[in-house]
């Protein structure tokens, strides 16, 4: 039985996830998190220049696990990973549910 979510598959199903998850949305960037949502992925972006920004970002990932359980909803943590632009200045392992979230990078290009 299923208590939440939306109908998978139809033609308004997109249009109302979104208007599902503009909670979360809302929430997080209340926090200072950029928020990018499209059909049911969820980016979170910030810019980490100190400490304080790390433990932000890792804010944001357990206001999404607790959103996420408050609605009754499973996030795909197998999905889930973390994407480093420029320089990293902390060595941070950022996780949910427990799983350490795995660092992906961008071919360089010349």
């Amino acid at each position: 039985m299923v208590l939440s979510g939306v109908v998978q598959g139809s033609g308004i199903g997109p249009v109302l996830f979104l208007v599902y998850i503009d909670e979360l949305a809302k929430l997080l960037e209340s926090h200072g998190i950029i928020v990018k949502l499209f059909a049911n992925d969820v980016k979170v972006y910030l810019e980490i220049v100190n400490v304080s920004d790390t433990v932000m970002l890792q804010g944001a990932l357990d206001l999404i696990i607790e959103w996420a359980s408050t609605w009754q909803l499973q996030l795909s943590v197998s999905k889930c990973n973390m994407l480093t632009i420029g320089l990293v200045p902390f060595d941070v392992k950022y996780s949910v549910y427990d799983t350490v979230l795995l660092y992906v990078t961008l071919p360089a290009t010349y």
